[in-house]
């Protein structure tokens, strides 16, 4: 924003927005302007005002997470030709001291960023005459803050202490794999398959503004993709080879093969609507050939 704003001058020569840049500098810490190499150039009876920066890698902040979850397995195998394994989870994170850096940042400045709503977050209109009123295609900084910075840090707050809903909770997983009989017509033969669920997941919450224009993220009630379910198969044939001295195995794998096809939303927008979405698994075929000796 002070990056527009150090450039009015060569749209609005008469307008001087310098004590907004220093109120928003004031509320920093005192060596921001030389960490991000803020450098001006120009002047104003000139037109050609300029400005850059240097941005910094790797600026990122923490969270802690707390973590704990149940796992149940269970293998059925009432003779060497059946086998059967059944896996159950559970499992739920607790994020706690969501961004301290970040949350410090933000309430130092939101004194600021509130004094200065009225303000364009840009440029005044071309030929703008101080005291007007703002045409309804300029966003204030009041507006921006609101939609960019107020409203998810709102959401990262009120998600302090509560459990993640962007994590599938239950995971479930059977596996089932027969090998028939040596002496029948299908010896040497096996085939099986499994299937893999997963529960449904957290992709967004209900938001909206309270009436005296406070964010309201609806944290009890989130948006949610559905369960995910995906089956695979398998079958095998083995036999002898080399007068019995190497065991030949050949088996096809099919990865996902019957699932949903459609595609998976990842995030919702306020409405509950898709903002985003992957591509379901698509399906895989394996064929693979073992030696053994």
């Amino acid at each position: 924003m002070t990056g527009f704003w150090h450039l009015e001058r060569n749209l609005n020569p008469t307008i001087d927005r310098t004590a907004e840049i220093e109120e928003i500098f004031a509320a920093l810490p005192a060596n921001f302007r030389d960490l991000y190499q803020f450098q001006y150039s120009g002047s104003p009876e000139t037109g050609n005002l300029a400005r850059t920066t240097v941005n910094l890698s790797g600026v990122t902040d923490t969270t802690d997470y707390s973590a704990k979850g149940h796992e149940f397995e269970v293998v059925f195998a009432p003779n060497n030709r059946f086998r059967l394994l059944a896996n159950l989870a559970n499992q739920e994170t607790v994020q706690r001291r969501i961004a301290p850096v970040a949350r410090s940042l933000i309430e130092r400045m939101r004194p600021v960023w509130d004094r200065l709503a009225s303000r364009p977050r840009t440029n005044y209109p071309p030929g703008f005459q101080s005291g007007g009123t703002l045409p309804s295609n300029v966003k204030t900084v009041g507006q921006f803050v609101s939609s960019t910075i107020y409203g998810p840090y709102a959401a990262m707050i009120a998600a302090q202490g509560s459990a993640a809903a962007e994590q599938r909770r239950w995971h479930a997983n059977l596996v089932a794999n027969c090998t028939f009989a040596r002496d029948g017509v299908l010896r040497g033969c096996n085939a099986g398959g499994g299937v893999r669920w997963q529960s449904r997941i957290g992709i967004g919450y209900p938001a909206g503004y309270r009436e005296d224009g406070s964010v309201l993220i609806d944290l009890a009630n989130p948006y949610y993709a559905p369960a995910a379910s995906n089956v695979d198969l398998f079958a095998g044939y083995t036999r002898k080879i080399f007068a019995g001295r190497v065991d030949r195995k050949v088996q096809l794998n099919v990865r996902n093969a019957i699932g949903d096809q459609d595609p998976i939303p990842i995030t919702s927008q306020p409405d509950g609507t898709a903002a985003s979405a992957r591509l379901a698994p698509e399906r895989r075929w394996y064929l693979t050939n073992l030696f053994s000796f």
